[in-house]
């Protein structure tokens, strides 16, 4: 049961998508949220323009929906906020809440109120007037350019993506404030943008031009076709000649050498594809998994609707909009809580007079490797807990990939140099540990006992496995609260499924609505799971420590990444239940929004994002491209009609403009557009100069680096961490000197490879 925030009251102005998706956390959290539909400005009228109002009610089920006129009946939203501990808003009310607020802040007049603010660019900058919808948020998250196809424009992923990212950043940077508000009854103002949560969303993008000087492009489909659709392959291991039956391949040397099998990849994935072409996705998938490869099926709308997964989860709610009966998702993650009735105290990790980050004093252990678990281990980091990694004794993806200058700069410390491990696990402590040796599984234990979160990111039994099963850690911690981060969940015929990132996309559905056409279709072109489950064990972590300000207990929560990618198309499974024959794939298009897609402008592959929302857009288009012929299509049915000459027309314009130029034109007429940002761009955006969004730091191997900063921005000034990811083993001493360690204890841990600072598969790096 859901209820780690039970009795905190929530108003929320429903204003945006973002906000609304901030919402929907909040009631699977257990929180009374309070909607308040100002008449002058409703999102649920946007939505029901476009066919969308299932989207509302899911969004806000389960709160309380008052309708009112802010402007005039300023006491409702003023007596509600006198309970209030949290209020959120977006960018289209600032100037409302500004107003009837009479020049009086509303920190000062609530005090202990935490405030949420969600808007496209922020609120100061050279971009927060400018005018935006979804795809104009899309494209200046990052995303857009390296989604689709190399030789095609990129596309959008349609469902308010960049808003729902915004509005899952909002929901944690508020948990954690409220978590200060509990320790110091202090409010504050969390400040997020869809822009800064979407490239937080990423890993990649901005470093690999940063540290690689790496122009990130489309690149080629990793769909597999099948007899009935199509598969992805995630971790390329030589295992994949034995789904193949080509047993003489798996046993050639040549494949177990880095060198050799890059030399061969072209022909192995022409091996599989030849194969793949003679079985169905299901056979592929269950063949795949016996022997623990990392192949998952592309899954549509209608697959997930009848997984026997998500049926043994029963993550499915059946319900009822207006009138018609759908399946909406439930949340997801499951919490198991063994409650002890006792009171806890109230503990204060601040002192009277300090300015500390939020979640100060929080000890967290994490055990993770890839990207979902050391996202949420970063979050809390980032925001001021004492997070310890804890590594194995091997080369991690993370560690072995993306060298500052490129792949081939591989120097003896190459695993301390990755811009993607460095990234993600700036601001922790780390050590290595070999948990599968008893002594291991002793210090974990040791280190469990001192421990508030423990963060794994592993297949389901893994953990088991080690003797560190929930019932484990608990009877050494009582009031052990272990997030566990899989691909499938802890229970279900997938349970203990093996999937990466770039699976999960394709089994959750979220393929299944992107590309050209029906027949065309794309990823991500990243691994959209992770940053979302990720941040989901970040929220549900502060959640459980809320939960225990009032009563003793121990929780284990199990969050399924397939069920969070999937969340992030509850647009598209919505429209599907209403229309089984409604457009799944849209390329970016619009059936209201006319013209609306990427176009050429000037230079090499660079896209201007456009979007007409209405007659007056229209207009004011055509003012902007000096093009009275186009007045003529008045009405989105003639432009339908008309699509390609316009498309052409507004494309031999943008061609002639740098697309930031495009845009600074287009913006002037209060048209929705964008430049869509290659990762060089974002690296020199001047909005996100102004903002002061880039963090630096300096590794000791690495030396000095620019990070992605964060998605939230506090009012309490307080000032963000830049600590350096830790080296391989780099606190080995520190962390184990804490809990009672000699150095002539750790000496002979080193002897024995309990723990170390050199990882022991070097070999397959370096000859």
């Amino acid at each position: 049961m859901n209820v780690l925030m039970k009795n905190t009251k929530i108003i929320i102005l429903a204003d945006s998508i973002a906000t609304l998706m901030s919402a929907r956390i909040f009631t699977f959290l257990g929180a009374e949220v309070s909607i308040l539909n100002d008449c002058n400005n409703n999102i649920k009228d946007l939505l029901s323009k476009q066919n969308k109002e299932s989207l509302y009610y899911f969004l806000t089920e389960g709160c309380e929906l008052t309708d009112s006129n802010i402007n005039e009946e300023t006491d409702i939203l003023f007596n509600t906020l006198e309970e209030a501990d949290i209020f959120i808003y977006s960018r289209s009310s600032i100037h409302l809440i500004e107003k009837i607020s009479e020049k009086q802040s509303l920190e000062s007049k609530y005090p202990q109120l935490v405030i949420g603010i969600e808007t496209p660019y922020g609120t100061d900058g050279p971009y927060n007037e400018w005018h935006t919808n979804e795809i104009t948020d899309f494209a200046m998250g990052g995303y857009m350019q390296f989604c689709g196809h190399p030789d095609k424009e990129p596309l959008m992923i349609h469902g308010f993506q960049a808003e729902l990212h915004s509005g899952l950043q909002l929901a944690f940077g508020l948990i954690s404030s409220y978590w200060h508000q509990l320790q110091k009854n202090q409010g504050t103002t969390v400040e997020v943008s869809r822009m800064e949560s979407m490239l937080n969303a990423q890993v990649w993008f901005v470093p690999r031009w940063l540290q690689e000087g790496y122009i990130w492009p489309r690149e080629p489909s990793i769909l597999i076709p099948c007899k009935n659709g199509h598969v992805i392959w995630g971790l390329q291991t030589p295992e994949i000649f034995l789904l193949i039956e080509k047993i003489d391949l798996y046993e050639d040397p040549k494949y177990r050498t880095a060198h050799g099998w890059n030399q061969e990849i072209g022909n192995v994935k022409k091996l599989l594809k030849d194969w793949c072409q003679q079985h169905t996705k299901e056979e592929i998938y269950d063949r795949a998994q016996s022997l623990r490869i990392t192949i998952t099926p592309v899954n549509n709308i209608e697959d997930i609707l009848s997984s026997e997964q998500f049926e043994h989860r029963k993550w499915w709610n059946k319900t009822k909009y207006n009138a018609n009966s759908v399946k909406v998702p439930t949340a997801p993650w499951k919490i198991n809580i063994v409650n002890d009735a006792s009171n806890i105290t109230k503990t204060n990790n601040f002192d009277e007079s300090e300015i500390a980050l939020p979640l100060k004093g929080i000890k967290v252990l994490e055990v993770t490797n890839n990207w979902a678990g050391p996202h949420a281990g970063r979050m809390l980091a980032d925001l001021g807990a004492d997070v310890t990694l804890i590594e194995r004794n091997h080369v991690q993806v993370t560690r072995s990939k993306h060298l500052f200058g490129g792949d081939d700069h591989i120097a003896p410390n190459f695993y301390n140099r990755a811009h993607t491990f460095n990234q993600l696990n700036r601001n922790k402590k780390g050590i290595v540990l070999d948990l599968s040796n008893a002594k291991g599984k002793e210090i974990f234990l040791k280190l469990a006992k001192e421990t508030d979160v423990i963060i794994e990111n592993n297949s389901s039994r893994v953990f088991p496995n080690f003797g560190l099963s929930f019932e484990e850690i608990k009877a050494h911690n009582p009031t052990v609260i272990l997030c566990s981060i899989s691909g499938f969940g802890a229970t279900g015929p997938q349970a203990h499924h093996v999937a990466l990132g770039s699976n999960l996309e394709g089994s959750s559905g979220l393929v299944s609505t992107i590309g050209y056409k029906d027949n065309e279709l794309s990823e991500s072109g990243s691994f959209y799971a992770d940053p979302i489950g990720g941040s989901f064990g970040a929220i549900l972590s502060i959640a459980a420590l809320i939960a225990q300000q009032k009563n003793k207990q121990a929780m284990h929560i199990d969050i399924s990444l397939l069920e969070s990618v999937s969340l992030f198309i509850i647009d598209k499974i919505l429209m599907y239940q209403s229309d089984s024959k409604t457009k799944m794939v849209e390329a970016n298009q619009s059936d209201f929004f006319v013209p609306q897609g990427a176009f050429q402008s000037a230079g090499k592959d660079c896209w201007l994002a456009l979007s007409i929302e209405n007659n007056q857009q229209w207009n004011q288009l055509c003012k902007a491209l000096k093009n009275k012929d186009l007045l003529q299509y008045d009405t989105v049915k003639k432009r339908k009609k008309n699509i390609k000459l316009i498309n052409s027309t507004i494309e031999s314009w943008s061609k002639k403009f740098d697309h930031y130029e495009a845009t600074k034109i287009l913006q002037l007429f209060n048209i929705p557009s964008a430049p869509i940002l290659a990762n060089w761009e974002v690296a020199a955006d001047p909005h996100l100069y102004e903002r002061n969004y880039w963090l630096k730091n300096v590794h000791a191997d690495a030396g000095y680096q620019r990070w992605d900063g964060y998605p939230w921005r506090i009012s309490k000034h307080w000032k963000m961490r830049t600590m350096p990811a830790p080296r391989f083993g780099e606190h080995n001493q520190e962390v184990l000197k804490s809990i009672g360690y000699t150095d002539n204890n750790i000496l002979d841990l080193i002897k024995s490879g309990i723990i170390s600072d050199i990882p022991a598969d070097l070999h397959m790096y370096i000859d």
